[in-house]
């Protein structure tokens, strides 16, 4: 060991080169009752009861891989578990992606429909929610969707692009409707 007051990494090559500094006649002539109370002796070698099993921190990142997933990205890389991670960090990206042009593409849905209804005069949230096409099921369905499409109306609101009348209803700004207009 390079300095023992440190933790020190090796890579499978280097361990195949240290030597081993026990002394394996001496535990050779140790009685198994010799060997335990040595090992009690050590502080980081301490036994284990139910008790300790039962309040011991697990790690939050633990998870089951399927046994023939391991395998595969085992047989293709040394290092399978950054692989895995790659793996995982491209499809929540791609995932990220996929869900902010799908907003986006919901952010031009509801101007448009503002920008339709603009000769009718603001309209009301249940109305936009139901010209985009999302169906009213029940009271918890619709407090859903209607907070989706409330989302997006305070983020355009946010940027100026709609107005809100209270107890009237959402219409577009006149800069908005002029401005997607000549598009």
């Amino acid at each position: 060991m390079k300095d023992k007051s440190t933790l020190v990494k090796y890579t499978r090559e280097e361990l195949a080169h240290v030597p081993d500094e026990t002394d394996w006649e001496k535990v050779d002539k140790m009685s198994d009752e010799e060997v335990y109370q040595d090992a009690l002796n050590d502080k980081d070698a301490q036994p284990t009861d139910e008790t300790f099993w039962k309040t011991a921190p697990l790690p939050s990142h633990v998870m089951r891989i399927d046994p023939d997933l391991l395998k595969w990205f085992k047989a293709r890389n040394v290092d399978y578990s950054a692989q895995i991670n790659t793996v995982l960090r491209a499809h929540m990206e791609t995932n990220k992606r996929c869900a902010h042009e799908a907003l986006f593409d919901l952010k031009e849905s509801v101007l448009d429909i503002l920008l339709k209804a603009q000769s009718e005069g603001p309209i009301q949230l249940e109305e936009i929610r139901h010209r985009l096409g999302i169906p009213k099921v029940d009271y918890r369905d619709s407090a859903r969707s209607n907070s989706l499409v409330w989302g997006i109306l305070c983020h355009l609101h946010n940027d100026g692009y709609v107005r809100h009348i209270p107890h009237v209803g959402w219409e577009i700004t006149e800069e908005t409707a002029a401005l997607l207009n000549r598009s």
